[in-house]
């Protein structure tokens, strides 16, 4: 949680802040965090490379909807963030 408090995210998002922590540990997303920390706690993780460059297909333009793809070399891993979005 490095620079928690202290990172302006205002370049990406002038609504976006980051709370401070005590609050923070209440919003939904920490429920989210454990479940993607299990996950990763699953696999080995370290093995995976980014290539959302190359197989992914119709990225959305916005930020918020970007899909991320990472395999691993030897193609017997593979990891994908597709969020709700029409491009899939």
């Amino acid at each position: 949680m490095w620079g928690w408090g202290n990172v302006d995210y205002t370049w990406v998002d002038p609504v976006i802040r980051c709370p401070p922590f005590a609050e923070a540990m209440v919003y939904i997303y920490v429920d989210y965090l454990q479940h993607m920390a299990i996950f990763f706690g699953g696999i080995e993780w370290w093995r995976l490379v980014p290539r959302d460059g190359q197989l992914i297909k119709n990225p959305s333009p916005h930020f918020r909807n970007k899909m991320l793809l990472a395999t691993s070399d030897t193609g017997d891993l593979a990891v994908a963030y597709l969020p709700d979005n029409e491009n899939i």
